[in-house]
């Protein structure tokens, strides 16, 4: 999502392991592939949000209705 606005999916990395691997924000697969730009409002879930568990977090700053 994008302001609010689905962008698209894509399948989870099966074979990612928290404990071994490493999680890079704002890089792909390694910290030499950099996103160039500014990450703004960085939340972490422990689940996957609906659509509208989404739409509610973008318009109210919370996932409940």
């Amino acid at each position: 999502y994008l302001d609010g606005n689905f962008e698209g999916e894509d399948s989870p990395d099966a074979s990612f392991n928290s404990t071994v691997d490493t999680l890079y924000i704002g890089a792909r697969n390694s910290p030499t592939e950099f996103f160039n730009g500014l990450i703004d409002e960085t939340k972490f879930f422990s689940k996957e949000l609906t659509s509208t568990e989404v739409s509610n977090l973008y318009n109210t700053g919370g996932i409940s209705g």
